[in-house]
């Protein structure tokens, strides 16, 4: 409803995120001490304030490691990643329909404020992590989505190709730039 990227272009709209289901919060919670008592987790971030895309930014820079996601498990909408609009209407244009319905998820993948979390965890042990997030009830929220780089570059994958990248460093000026006009402002 009034996420950064709607005000930025313009483009506000009249659903906020909330709390659908209290026990899947709970399960969260849960699931994270548990990791965390295991030994198991190495970050965590809430993405309820800037989405997917200022959670792993910030654990970017605080880590000073590139990352790596691939948006592709999470670029879907009710009906999946197969959009029914696409298979109507002029023909000529079905790439041009697909290929923006898949932008406005992309964004919507990234951005949206749902309540939410991104941990890392180390890739020898994710597949017991994902044992424990199903434990929880928690496996159709679960998703692997990316991987630190040495690289210094803050990436997005989508459909095998990269669709941004940027280097960490210009990203965390550019972020820090932001928060210092923000801080003036008030």
């Amino acid at each position: 409803g009034g996420s950064m990227l709607a005000q930025v272009l313009g483009r506000f709209g009249d659903e906020v995120p909330d709390l659908d289901d209290p026990q899947a919060l709970k399960s969260l919670v849960a699931a994270v001490n548990e990791l965390r008592g295991q030994g198991r987790l190495l970050a965590y971030h809430d993405r309820s304030d800037g989405g997917l895309w200022a959670s792993v930014c910030e654990m970017s820079f605080a880590g000073h490691l590139g990352v790596s996601l691939n948006v592709d498990i999470l670029v879907t909408d009710s009906d999946g990643i197969a959009d029914s609009r696409a298979e109507y209407g002029d023909s000529k244009n079905w790439a041009t329909q697909v290929g923006a319905r898949r932008h406005e998820l992309t964004l919507r993948a990234l951005f949206n404020e749902e309540l939410g979390v991104v941990i890392q965890v180390p890739t020898a042990v994710r597949n017991e992590v994902m044992q424990t997030l199903r434990a929880h009830g928690l496996s159709k929220h679960s998703h692997f989505i990316g991987k630190p780089n040495e690289r210094g570059v803050v990436e997005v994958w989508r459909d095998a190709k990269a669709v941004f990248s940027a280097p960490l460093v210009d990203l965390h000026q550019a972020w820090d730039e932001v928060s210092w006009r923000i801080a003036r402002l008030r």
